[in-house]
């Protein structure tokens, strides 16, 4: 039992805090409506986890790879900033994926989309699809 406790309680802390960051308002209407999102949000994550044998834990190996991925962002930034006045329609890369995506395919696909270069458009067991605005294979990791 105790071990459900922590797991809602940290389930709930993360979504209070996700709902209050995307409303982007400090009020007491919204710390309601944020404790009423959590308590639901935390609940369902519980049952699913516990009755459903999801795992939803998140892997430590792929949250390493989200500080190099936030650092790619300002640099692909300016990448399409001087690629505006060409014009340059973009393209679609098909790479086999990394063998830490295997059963991570929301990891991969969050993290991998934070470059505003190159983002997953699909991902199957044998190959990741990515669209990139101007080629550069350093704007695709880690997908």
């Amino acid at each position: 039992m105790p071990r459900h406790v922590l797991a809602w309680t940290l389930w709930w802390i993360a979504c209070w805090w996700t709902f209050l960051l995307l409303t982007g308002d400090w009020n007491r209407i919204e710390w309601i409506g944020a404790a009423c999102v959590a308590t639901v949000a935390a609940t369902l994550a519980e049952l699913l986890r516990t009755l459903g044998g999801l795992d939803l834990r998140l892997r430590t190996e792929r949250l390493l790879r989200l500080p190099s991925a936030l650092l790619q962002v300002p640099v692909d930034f300016w990448r399409l900033v001087l690629a505006l006045p060409r014009r340059t329609p973009g393209t679609y890369v098909a790479r086999a994926p990394d063998a830490n995506a295997v059963g991570a395919e929301a990891e991969t696909i969050v993290i991998a989309g934070f470059s505003p270069n190159a983002y997953v458009v699909d991902l199957e067991p044998d190959a990741v699809l990515l669209h990139d605005l101007v080629p550069a294979r350093d704007s695709e990791r880690p997908a």
